[in-house]
C-alpha cells in the first residue's frame, strides 16, 4: 500500500517502523529531497539504492512571451553541463557526498556465496549417485551368471578384471541392429514397382513355346 509523507521526521519514524508496524519499507522521492534525507541522519540507518529513473527534472513558469525564459533556458544549460559547476552546488547544499561505505559492505555481504547453491549441489550429487549405483547393479546381475564359468581357484583380483573385460565389450545386438537398419532402404511409391519389360517378355515367349507343345 502507498502512503504520502512530506517532511523527512515522516520518512525517518515510517522507515523505523517499517511495513509491519504501520511504517513503509521503502520511500520514492526525487534525489535532491533523498540526499537531505541522508544528509540529516548520516547514513544512521538508511542508504540510497538503485536504480535511479531519470526524469525531465523541475520545471519553471514564466508569463506569455516573457524573455526571460532564453536567458534562464541558457543558464540552466551552462550549469547542467559544466560539471565543476554542478559538483560546487552539490558540496554547498548537500556538504560532503554521502557514500555510507559501512552499510553498502554490510548490504553486498548478503550476495550469492557457495553455500548458497548446497541443496542443488546435493541433488544434484544424490542424482548422479544414484544413477550410476542403478547401473552397476544392473550390469553385475546381467553378468553374474558368466562369472560363475570361472574357475573357482581364481582369485578374486582375477574375477574382477574379467568382469571389467565384459564391460568393456560392445553389445552384440546393439551391432546387429545397426546393420539391420543400414540394409534397409527406402520406397519412393508404388509406381516404381512394376515387371520390367525384359520380364514380359520372357512370359510370352514361354506362353508360346506351351502353345507349339
Amino acid at each position: 500500500m502507498l502512503k504520502e509523507y512530506s517532511t523527512p521526521e515522516e520518512y525517518h519514524d515510517a522507515l523505523s517502523k517499517g511495513s509491519h508496524n504501520g511504517g513503509v519499507a521503502a520511500i520514492f522521492d526525487e534525489i535532491p529531497y533523498v540526499r537531505r534525507f541522508l544528509d540529516k541522519y548520516r547514513c544512521s540507518k538508511f542508504q540510497m539504492v538503485g536504480p535511479t529513473y531519470q526524469t525531465d527534472g523541475f520545471g519553471f513558469a514564466f508569463p506569455l512571451n516573457s524573455p526571460l525564459v532564453s536567458h534562464i533556458s541558457r543558464a540552466i544549460l551552462n550549469v547542467t553541463e559544466d560539471h565543476d559547476k554542478m559538483e560546487a552546488i552539490k558540496r554547498k547544499s548537500f556538504g560532503r557526498e554521502i557514500t555510507c561505505e559501512d552499510r553498502g559492505t554490510e548490504t553486498s555481504s548478503g550476495g550469492l556465496r557457495l553455500s548458497s547453491f548446497a541443496g542443488l549441489f546435493l541433488i544434484s550429487g544424490v542424482a548422479s549417485i544414484s544413477s550410476l549405483l542403478i547401473y552397476i547393479i544392473r550390469f553385475l546381475c546381467s553378468n553374474y551368471p558368466a562369472s560363475n564359468t570361472m574357475h573357482e581357484e581364481q582369485s578374486m583380483w582375477l574375477r574382477i578384471l574379467e568382469v571389467a573385460k565384459r564391460f568393456d565389450q560392445k553389445d552384440p545386438s546393439v551391432h546387429h541392429l545397426r546393420r539391420t537398419e543400414s540394409r534397409v532402404h527406402a520406397v519412393t511409391g508404388p509406381e516404381s514397382i512394376g515387371a520390367s519389360p525384359e520380364t514380359g517378355n520372357v512370359h510370352e515367349m514361354t506362353s508360346n513355346e506351351g502353345a507349339e507343345d
